[in-house]
């Protein structure tokens, strides 16, 4: 189908991406809204509008979605693909809670399995590894602090460095016991 140069402007399709992208919660999303072009296929217009009319619903009349933490990971990804680099413990905390709220989306939609079937198409070639969440959820806390026990020689320095602020925390004690002793404290 051949359209006018200009029937873009004339249908307000800009104005509409626009409104969209401030309704976004994430900058990926906002990625994909810029990629939004316009359909001529009937077929693919038609998926379209049933997964519209389906996410309108689901807004309207269903328990709102578990989107509590959406973070930018590619970027992090990227970083930790190189070597030598390494991500911070608040890097892998922004992975786990983003990778927790994709799990739970797909938990809200498998829930309600035949609900919302075309939204569900949205998610049927998505990789689901969980496996990652576990090794994270071993080294990182709930708080986003590295644990304790992330490993054997972190374990092995945080007792050692315990064992050392207590002897030390006894030795003060001891001088100051003496010196109050020797009446040197007021």
């Amino acid at each position: 189908m051949i359209f006018p140069k200009n029937a873009l402007d004339k249908l307000g399709f800009i104005e509409i991406k626009s409104l969209i992208k401030e309704k976004c919660l994430s900058e990926p999303g906002r990625e994909m809204v810029e990629k939004i072009q316009p359909q001529t296929k009937l077929d693919q217009i038609d998926r379209f509008l049933r997964q519209t009319q389906e996410f309108k619903d689901l807004l309207q009349h269903d328990a709102p979605l578990p989107v509590d933490h959406l973070y930018p990971i590619k970027p992090l990804a990227e970083k930790a693909k190189l070597e030598g680099a390494f991500l911070a413990e608040e890097e892998f905390y922004r992975i786990l809670l983003s990778l927790r709220t994709v799990y739970a989306v797909i938990r809200y939609f498998n829930e309600r399995e035949g609900q919302y079937s075309n939204l569900a198409l949205l998610f049927e070639h998505l990789p689901i590894e969980t496996k990652i969440v576990r090794q994270i959820e071993t080294v990182i806390d709930d708080r986003g602090k590295m644990k304790d026990n992330a490993s054997r020689l972190l374990l092995d320095i945080t007792q050692q460095i315990l064992k050392s602020e207590q002897e030390a925390r006894k030795r003060i004690d001891q001088v100051f016991k003496q010196a109050q002793n020797n009446g040197w404290t007021a």
